[in-house]
């Protein structure tokens, strides 16, 4: 059986390891995140990257504008979502390395996945 482990966090240890059948997430900072997920049972995997949500920013600024509190701008955080076994789970990735993270979701999506 061939296995790689990724680090993509050091500080707690945020791992995975891909092996041919499945891979393993180690997540110190959430322990419901660790776990082995087979890649047969995964229905979707999507990396969400950090980004400005348009409409909360908008929005809190035409609050601000008729006398609210400052408005901002609203980042949503860098996401892993596993659509498994007919449940999502959503994992942050909080200070991990993202073009590790890419490169773990491009090999997960090249396997076989469940339709």
């Amino acid at each position: 059986m061939n296995s790689e482990t990724l680090t993509l966090r050091k500080d707690p240890i945020f791992e995975i390891t891909l092996t041919d059948n499945s891979f393993v997430i180690k997540n110190e900072a959430d322990k419901n995140d660790s776990g082995i997920y087979k890649y047969a049972e995964i229905i979707s995997l999507k990396l969400q990257e950090k980004r400005t949500n348009w409409i909360i920013t908008i929005l809190s600024f035409i609050f601000d504008f008729i006398g609210g509190p400052a408005g901002q701008l609203y980042k949503e955080k860098n996401l892993l979502i596993i659509n498994y076994n007919e449940s999502i789970k959503k994992i942050l990735l909080i200070d991990c390395d993202m073009s590790k993270a890419k490169r773990i979701a491009e090999h997960i999506n090249s396997k076989h996945i469940k339709n």
